[in-house]
């Protein structure tokens, strides 16, 4: 065999074994992605929440203490922040959101 047809017969087998790597962890990174989402659609599906809309002059502290008065504050505060993907207190008038 000459030494062209070894480089390429060598350059080929890498090739294969690149894209077989490459292949083996799409499916791995797919079959995970599957098993996070069915374990996320399992339990968020008998979550019920209470909506409500944002009145002028509401804030996270007032929602919180008026619809769980029982609960420490911040602890809802937080809550409603992560429900809701709020990365701060701000809120506006006419807002829907997702109470737990």
């Amino acid at each position: 065999m000459s030494a062209t047809a070894t480089r390429i017969n060598y350059r080929r087998r890498r090739i294969v074994a690149v894209l077989f790597v490459i292949v083996a962890l799409t499916v791995l990174a797919f079959s995970f992605a599957q098993s996070q989402s069915a374990g996320a659609s399992a339990t968020s599906g008998k979550t019920e929440f209470t909506y409500i809309y944002v009145e002028p002059g509401d804030t996270l502290w007032s929602i919180a203490k008026k619809y769980a008065p029982d609960v420490d504050t911040q602890e809802e505060i937080s809550n409603i922040q992560t429900l809701n993907n709020l990365n701060d207190s701000k809120l506006e008038p006419g807002q829907r959101l997702a109470l737990p």
